[in-house]
């Protein structure tokens, strides 16, 4: 978008085109000129060239003008304004839809807080910021990709780490009927049951390092992946309710890398045709060492669950699996069915 306005002043005839682009790209690592902060205080005098950047490239655009594809990479350094922020994000997005975007990509990254100036001793005050629900109310979006992957900084251990500052509170009903792509990173989901409900058309769908809940969730309760269109499925590192139930008829590609304390039900995959698989045991780092001294009857949990998988997967073509899968498996005296020799396992 920055080069599109400097193009714009070596022609009158194009000079307000860029006001009409149907591609917006803004990343904050292209922008310099972050205004001077006076020595000891904590507040910027004025808000930096970026955000000024993204807000008048908004306001200032074509209003007859629809927006194809918008795309937001804001890296965050730990002296930012985490006001700026909450005033600057919704308002960006819903500029995007109320200009009937068909692609919207937000990646928000970087660093809060820091070890000499601004010790923070409370990390749920600093930030949390939750989406727009206007963003699923959308009946134009066909892309979707939210990640918020923030580290802040806590005192009590004097480092930085990984904390879950952004909410997406999927309304019921959502709509977004013509959503084919979702990707979610590092959100925190309510009512995650509610999203396939108003997605019809949804094919690819790539979940990684969130926090899933559903309502009023207890231990007989199930996430449930509901879906006739689906075709690609990606769970990385979520925490989420200990029960996932797929009912997925077309989908033909899974990745998921779990824990197996989670219990898996997979009514109907029988058009899989690619699968990666990462189980971990117990341990939260799933080393060898702590599965051996488990007690017995949580190795046989373990290895049960896993061949459980293992088993709804029988009609695959390409089964890869981590090596601790059949590990468990072989240590708990589970042997596998002649079947699954068939399939190219690495």
């Amino acid at each position: 978008m920055r080069f599109a306005v400097k193009t714009s002043i070596l022609s009158k005839r194009w000079r307000y085109i860029w006001t009409s682009l149907p591609t917006l790209s803004f990343t904050s690592s292209e922008y310099d000129g972050r205004p001077f902060c006076p020595w000891g205080s904590r507040k910027w005098i004025q808000p930096t060239f970026f955000e000024n950047f993204v807000d008048n490239a908004l306001i200032l655009r074509n209003q007859k003008s629809d927006i194809n594809k918008f795309g937001l990479s804001w890296y965050l350094d730990r002296h930012i304004e985490t006001d700026t922020i909450r005033n600057h994000l919704n308002t960006w997005i819903n500029a995007a839809l109320n200009r009937d975007v068909a692609i919207l990509s937000v990646d928000i990254g970087g660093l809060l807080g820091s070890d000499t100036s601004e010790l923070i001793d409370s990390k749920s005050e600093i930030f949390r910021h939750q989406f727009t629900s206007k963003l699923f109310n959308c009946a134009t979006l066909t892309k979707l990709k939210l990640k918020v992957d923030i580290q802040i900084y806590d005192a009590e251990i004097g480092d930085y780490c990984k904390d879950y500052l952004s909410k997406i509170n999927f309304p019921k009903p959502v709509h977004l009927p013509c959503l084919s792509v979702l990707k979610l990173d590092s959100i925190v989901i309510d009512n995650a049951n509610s999203l396939f409900l108003g997605t019809p058309v949804l094919e690819y769908l790539s979940i990684k390092g969130c926090k899933i809940s559903i309502d009023n969730c207890s231990d007989m309760d199930w996430f449930g992946i509901l879906s006739l269109t689906l075709k690609y499925f990606e769970l990385k590192n979520c925490i989420m309710p200990k029960k996932i139930k797929l009912n997925v008829p077309n989908l033909q590609t899974l990745v998921c890398e779990d824990y197996t304390w989670h219990e898996y039900s997979m009514e109907n995959i029988s058009s899989l045709v690619c699968a990666r698989i990462e189980m971990l045991d117990f341990s939260s780092q799933g080393d060898g060492d702590h599965y051996l001294k488990l007690p017995e009857h949580e190795k046989k949990l373990c290895a049960t669950r896993a061949m459980d998988f293992l088993k709804a997967l029988d009609t695959v073509n390409e089964l890869q699996l981590s090596p601790g899968i059949l590990e468990n498996l072989f240590t708990s005296n589970i042997i596998l069915n002649e079947d699954y020799t068939e399939h190219r396992i690495s």
